[in-house]
């Protein structure tokens, strides 16, 4: 028996169900697209990120990574404590340093000779007159420049909060020669220190200083 519809008698030709369509390539490829688009309009990226995050993009995109150096971060507060900077004399000086063990005045500089064994020739300085004829190896007072003079290395004991010292070595005929010390850049003051720091027994040992052997100077 065969049922017929409005085709007057011929039966419409169906396809078998077990036969599968394959969709268009072109219709595949835009709807890839359309998905792959939906995907990276739906990840959201951060705009501030705090270091040292970094910041990973999908892939596709302008620039794969993108670090916090070129985010607008807050600065930073920290800052190194400056470095104190004392007050550093005026040479030549004004006026003839006053002698601080017998308070006599000298006259007026000297002059280092050219032949010195100490690399000071042509320097100027001061000496007490006095002190020198009681002892011979006495009645030094100051160099009359700035040479040596840390402004970072101080203060010393002068009235007025002090200046900064004065880098200086034992002379050749001493009985250390060539060591190093720090001492009034004036010679106003008792000031000396035999430590690389400048600064003296009694002051390294209040701070809880290791001891410091010193240095020596060509």
């Amino acid at each position: 028996m065969c049922f017929c519809g409005p085709s007057h008698g011929k039966s419409r030709d169906l396809p078998p169900s077990n036969v599968v369509h394959s969709p268009d390539p072109k219709e595949v490829d835009d709807l890839s697209q359309s998905l792959r688009s939906l995907s990276l309009q739906s990840k959201p990226i951060p705009s501030v990120v705090s270091a040292p995050s970094v910041i990973t993009l999908p892939s596709g995109t302008t620039s794969s990574v993108v670090t916090t150096s070129s985010l607008n971060t807050a600065p930073s507060t920290f800052s190194a404590p400056p470095t104190t900077r004392h007050p550093v004399p005026i040479f030549p000086l004004a006026a003839a340093p006053e002698c601080r063990h017998c308070g006599s005045i000298p006259e007026s500089p000297h002059t280092v000779a050219l032949k010195n064994a100490n690399g000071n020739k042509g320097r100027s300085y001061y000496i007490c007159h006095d002190c020198k004829s009681r002892k011979p190896r006495e009645g030094w007072i100051t160099w009359d420049d700035g040479r040596g003079i840390d402004p970072t290395i101080g203060p010393c004991f002068c009235p007025g909060g002090g200046f900064a010292c004065r880098k200086d070595k034992m002379g050749a005929g001493s009985v250390d020669p060539g060591r190093g010390f720090w001492t009034c850049a004036v010679g106003g003051c008792g000031f000396t220190s035999w430590r690389r720091d400048g600064r003296t027994n009694e002051q390294a040992l209040r701070l809880g200083l290791g001891y410091d052997e010193g240095w020596y100077e060509d």
